[in-house]
């Protein structure tokens, strides 16, 4: 029983360096459109975060200042608190 270990298929090895290479080349295509891209998803999820905590500061404002008004209904208020809340949310997913 004889075995050959040493005998490398080389066209086999030419066809995958090919393409090792392509790929390479193309990776090295791709990275500043994911830089570009990453910068811009880090941007928008910035800008969500603080769109976020801004409507909830928002809603708590105005709650607080129509709670200061007596004849406003507790149920008007709410609903003005829930609208301004979600006019900023609307505003922050435009952005």
């Amino acid at each position: 029983m004889h075995l050959n270990l040493l005998a490398v298929d080389i066209p086999a090895l030419d066809t995958v360096d090919q393409k090792t290479q392509a790929f390479l080349v193309s990776l090295n295509a791709l990275i500043p459109w994911i830089v570009t891209n990453g910068v811009n998803l880090l941007a928008a999820i910035l800008i969500l975060l603080i769109g976020l905590w801004l409507s909830g500061k928002v809603s708590r404002i105005v709650t607080a200042v129509l709670g200061r008004t007596p004849q406003f209904d507790a149920m008007l208020r709410g609903f003005f608190a829930s609208l301004a809340r979600y006019a900023v949310l609307t505003l922050t997913v435009l952005a």
